[in-house]
């Protein structure tokens, strides 16, 4: 994108930025919707709105085509469709092993980082138009029949979360399936502490692993690595965000989620640090390999995870939206911020260390979260 439209890092980050901002701001609408009409409505929108995106994007002739198209059907679309409507749906038909269940469908995004190397490979063959429209045609071709097996809340079909046919468990499992089926509303949850230091400890999260997600390939290129090589990185950080992904999730439905983010954090915070200090292959390797690890551990499907369990099922998906438009903020300054740095210094090192500051208050924000008590007004079993 720089070259093709004579860029500097950070006005090209200006334009990544935008497409966070709508995402954003149509997060609250996209989860009352997903509340509303069903995950597999909503999402089978967005596979039409942002594969249409991508197809557009191939025909962008001037930067400010580019992020149009970039930041309205291709943000919304793969916000809402790949982001919002899976990890509700898994939410709402899962509590007991609900950790271990998102861990699983969001190791997709982690995936994702394997398949770098197509769209690297795409660009270097064919040129970015042509590896954009191929992405437009794989949302389309898997997006539409992946839509038609979302289903919406277990209790329209007759089941229970897990696959119970009947409420049953421990009482302590019993008080939180009642939290499950009463909940909060978006006006009862932003008045608990805990939502806070929820958006807190991601909004820090993302300011930083959102710049270093974006900015990736060009700061491999500082350290004299080729942009095929940072592609092939990226493969090792997709692998590893898998494992963590999994392990911590599986973890999560036995110990505290809180303190297993924090301790995520912890890794996040060392894979940085080895980011800005080292410039060898090898150990871009290895910062990769755990940074990827604690990326998948800290992110995703945590988060669902510890929202549903602490505000319920029943407003999760305008809940999830309330919390990204508060997130949005400090991921738009990260993207931002790094890019500026960049085109300063010629390296992202001041941008890393930046970067640490704001995980370690991750980490802290997090481990305080306490789990709050059901409003007195939360509605009741028979209104469902």
């Amino acid at each position: 994108m720089e070259r093709e439209f004579d860029l500097s890092h950070g006005q090209l980050s200006f334009i990544i930025s935008a497409a966070i901002i709508v995402e954003a701001v149509t997060g609250p609408f996209m989860g009352h919707a997903v509340d509303r009409y069903g995950a597999q409505k909503v999402m089978a929108a967005c596979v039409t709105t942002g594969g249409a995106g991508f197809i557009l994007l191939s025909t962008a002739q001037s930067p400010i085509a580019f992020a149009c198209y970039l930041a309205i059907p291709v943000a919304i679309g793969c916000y809402a469709g790949f982001a919002l409507c899976p990890t509700n749906a898994v939410a709402y038909w899962f509590v007991r092993k609900r950790g271990l269940a998102l861990a699983i469908a969001a190791s997709g995004f982690a995936l994702g980082g394997v398949v770098v190397r197509l769209d690297q490979f795409l660009i270097d063959q064919y040129g970015w138009r042509t590896a954009a429209v191929v992405l437009g045609c794989i949302l389309f071709g898997a997006g539409y029949p992946l839509a038609m097996l979302f289903r919406g809340r277990p209790e329209r079909y007759g089941y229970l979360p897990d696959g119970e046919a009947r409420r049953s468990g421990t009482p302590g499992e019993e008080r939180q399936f009642q939290r499950e089926v009463e909940g909060f509303t978006v006006r009862d949850a932003v008045r608990t502490q805990a939502f806070w230091r929820i958006t807190l400890t991601f909004a820090l999260r993302d300011f930083a692993v959102a710049a270093l997600g974006f900015h990736f390939i060009p700061m491999m290129v500082t350290k004299g690595i080729t942009e095929q090589t940072a592609a092939g990185l990226l493969t090792i950080f997709g692998l590893m965000a898998v494992t963590g992904r999994l392990i911590v999730g599986y973890l999560g439905d036995h110990y505290s989620k809180n303190l297993l983010v924090g301790i995520s954090g912890g890794f996040l915070i060392a894979a940085l640090v080895m980011f800005a200090v080292w410039s060898e292959l090898w150990q871009m390797r290895v910062a990769a390999a755990l940074y990827g690890f604690a990326w998948g551990g800290s992110g995703g499907g945590m988060v669902q995870a510890i929202r549903a369990e602490y505000f319920g099922r029943r407003h999760l998906g305008k809940i999830t939206g309330a919390m990204q438009l508060a997130v949005a903020g400090l991921t738009l300054m990260g993207t931002i911020f790094a890019g500026q740095v960049h085109d300063a210094t010629g390296t992202y090192t001041i941008a890393l260390y930046t970067f640490v500051g704001a995980v370690v208050l991750a980490t802290f924000a997090i481990i305080g979260a306490q789990r709050p008590a059901l409003p007195p007004e939360a509605v009741t079993t028979k209104s469902l």
